[in-house]
């Protein structure tokens, strides 16, 4: 079973052999051993894809992900018959209680907001926010600090006229 996620960003061919994912681009070809992905995401409209390695790709378990011209999840494709340790895996998680969720959801949106102003320190040599924001984000988010600092982050790098959903 595959550990890696595969992100494909631009103009790429990819296609099948002997067990191996060809990347090739105008410049070079490089190869991923497709035992080794349990999640490959198409991260652009100019990918071309053989059927035999969608194929291979669904013989092994693999999930795929399309993204559209937003960069927005649009497609996934599973197998139907996917093998039991990713199910086992899912339902693991699944059955996590809702006190460890919400610490573990604690942590992704602390490091969320610590890139984000890692990010903008790096671009505008200046801070986002000081760490107060980092410092009251509580197991849950129950106060949504996630969402606030998020707005600021993108009126940051795209103005204020920035909309998402437009």
């Amino acid at each position: 079973m595959g550990y890696k996620t595969l992100t494909i960003n631009d103009k790429k061919e990819l296609s099948y052999e002997n067990g191996w994912l060809i990347i090739k681009n105008d410049d070079n070809e490089y190869c991923e051993f497709l035992d080794d992905i349990s999640v490959l995401i198409i991260n652009s409209l100019e990918i071309r894809i053989t059927s035999f390695l969608l194929n291979e790709i669904n013989k092994r378990n693999i999930n795929l992900i399309f993204t559209d011209e937003k960069k927005c999840q649009s497609t996934i494709l599973f197998s139907l018959y996917s093998n039991t340790f990713q199910a086992k895996r899912y339902m693991s998680q699944v059955k996590y209680n809702k006190q460890f969720k919400d610490y573990v959801w604690m942590k992704i949106v602390k490091n969320k907001i610590k890139m984000q102003k890692s990010l903008v320190c790096f671009l505008f040599e200046k801070p986002l926010f000081d760490d107060e924001y980092l410092l009251n984000v509580l197991p849950g988010d129950p106060k949504n600090i996630e969402a606030f600092v998020a707005r600021k982050y993108f009126y940051v790098l795209f103005g204020t006229d920035f909309n998402r959903r437009t």
